[in-house]
């Protein structure tokens, strides 16, 4: 039997290279002392090697992720058995990343859109199709620079852009106001947005105290660690589900414009009815009859949409919850001003309007039902409030972006 360190079953472990084991664990994650582990490996050693460096510890803090991301060719160590981790990430480098994160990179060539690109160079194909989907650009001469190194913000900004390339939309960029780090001021301006959004949805690690340090090079290991947070983790499924959730949104908005005639200008729901989750379902509500028999009969004929959305009658439009949301919660904020709206959505039948809170002394909730009697309904967050990370607020208000 092969015997190896805790740190490094737990990286096997992850890349499912081992079989059976016996594991006796006496430590909680990251403080693992000197525990090994018995394990009957499923893969010969040859199997493993590729994706253990020479210059990458078990313990090293982004080892999981390299190992991770190596074994699935997104990144690729060097023929001397090391990964370099601390070495600077170039720009054809990150191409090459996001190319095969993406995985449908031609295998021809058949013309270069910057002058130092030719096709004989091993990222050629890389960096013209990441190009073209508008992931990294080149410079205003034409020229692309592939062997310079990438900063930190410049690498922000490719991820950011690789989001927006799989179809996601910033909903309230006034949300991404809430992140800065301790020397924000000092990111370039066209990085601000992108840095923010990375942090907002924890794929950089934030703390409002520490530094970005956004000029300085990426190395090959954060750009690692954040490319596997974008595709690895609980921060990755999140955000998933929200492209999800943006897409099947766009999906209705199309329905809805179709099945009551709104040549495109869908901000006319706003006045017919409301559009909200509940359940993973997307409650899809009119006020009048015939809109509710119209969109039914159009969400039937959609294989897709109709597994997912649900239309039926409602009390109170999209413009009406509106007001009340802003009613609502302005007084809410008058009554408990360190507190944080979680989220706000109408209930199935859009007649009561549902506001979630971080903090709610008795007098605020005596108060607010008060003033609003059955039409808004209060209430602390019934799981973990670690769970909720920023303002939930139901799609129509975004209005217009909803077509973009």
């Amino acid at each position: 039997m092969k015997l190896y360190s805790y740190k490094t079953v737990a990286i096997l472990c992850t890349l499912g290279l081992l079989g059976s084991t016996s594991i006796a664990i006496g430590a909680q994650v990251g403080s693992y002392g000197d525990i090994k582990t018995t394990l009957t490996p499923s893969h010969s050693i040859q199997d493993v090697r590729p994706y253990i460096f020479s210059d990458v510890p078990a313990d090293f803090w982004a080892a999981t992720s390299i190992a991770v991301m190596t074994k699935e060719h997104a990144i690729n160590g060097y023929s001397d058995g090391t990964f370099k981790p601390d070495q600077p990430l170039t720009r054809e480098e990150a191409a090459a990343l996001f190319a095969n994160i993406i995985g449908d990179t031609p295998t021809v060539m058949l013309s270069s859109s910057f002058n130092d690109i030719t096709s004989d160079r091993w990222s050629a194909l890389a960096i013209e199709s990441v190009a073209q989907k508008n992931i990294i650009s080149g410079y205003g001469d034409n020229t692309y620079h592939p062997e310079k190194y990438m900063s930190r913000q410049e690498f922000a900004v490719v991820a950011d852009n690789y989001l927006h390339y799989l179809g996601y939309t910033t909903d309230d960029p006034t949300i991404l106001d809430d992140y800065a780090y301790g020397d924000q001021k000092f990111v370039a301006p066209w990085a601000q947005d992108a840095v923010r959004e990375l942090a907002s949805f924890g794929f950089l690690m934030y703390d409002k105290h520490s530094l970005f340090n956004p000029e300085k090079y990426i190395t090959r290991a954060e750009a690692t660690e954040i490319t596997f947070r974008m595709t690895h983790t609980e921060q990755a499924l999140a955000f998933q589900n929200t492209l999800y959730k943006q897409k099947t949104e766009n999906n209705a908005v199309t329905m809805i414009n179709k099945a009551l005639g709104y040549d495109g200008d869908f901000t006319k729901f706003r006045n017919n009815g409301a559009m909200f989750w509940n359940n993973e379902k997307l409650y899809i509500t009119a006020t009048n009859t015939k809109d509710v028999k119209k969109l039914t009969d159009a969400l039937s004929g959609d294989s897709v949409l109709s597994k997912t959305a649900v239309v039926s009658q409602g009390k109170h439009t999209q413009a009406y919850f509106d007001e009340l949301q802003n009613q609502a919660t302005d007084l809410y904020s008058s009554l408990e001003p360190n507190g944080k709206v979680l989220s706000v959505v109408p209930d199935l039948t859009a007649s009561t309007l549902t506001i979630t809170v971080d903090e709610l002394s008795s007098n605020t909730e005596s108060v607010v039902t008060k003033q609003f009697n059955k039409q808004v309904l209060i209430q602390l967050p019934p799981m973990d409030q670690s769970k909720w990370s920023q303002p939930i607020h139901f799609p129509l208000n975004r209005g217009v972006d909803l077509l973009k």
